[in-house]
């Protein structure tokens, strides 16, 4: 499991990476005829705007999470992907497309979690 949470991890991370900076790219050329136009048709623009950004923060995120998940800190290193999985699509629904590895990587890390704590504890 620890290599799953790491491959799911660094995968999901370049996902979101590649679809932040996508975006950002595609806003910073819209110009304001563009943009009334989007909003008219019930496109929202500053959430794309955010979850561009939050894109760019779960590229590390998910990474980082990995990397933890595959050192044996499974639990921590699952919070940190399923929230950089989970915060862009609360602001653009269209990146869960991007975002479902970092979240299949967090909930992996927290089945490992909880299945290595279940090794641990003594039976009697």
């Amino acid at each position: 499991m620890k290599f799953a949470t790491l491959i799911l991890g660094i995968l999901g991370g370049l996902a979101a990476g590649f679809l932040g900076v996508k975006w950002i790219g595609d806003l910073a050329q819209l110009n304001e005829l563009q943009v009334a136009m989007a909003q008219s048709m019930g496109t929202d623009i500053g959430g794309m705007r955010v979850a561009a950004l939050l894109l760019l923060a779960g590229s590390v995120a998910g990474i980082v999470g990995g990397v933890l998940a595959f050192r044996g800190k499974f639990l921590v290193g699952g919070v940190i992907m399923l929230a950089a999985g989970v915060l862009p699509v609360m602001f653009a629904s269209q990146a869960i497309i991007f975002t479902l590895l970092l979240m299949i990587g967090g909930v992996v890390a927290l089945v490992a979690h909880w299945k290595t704590g279940a090794q641990r504890t003594p039976t009697a």
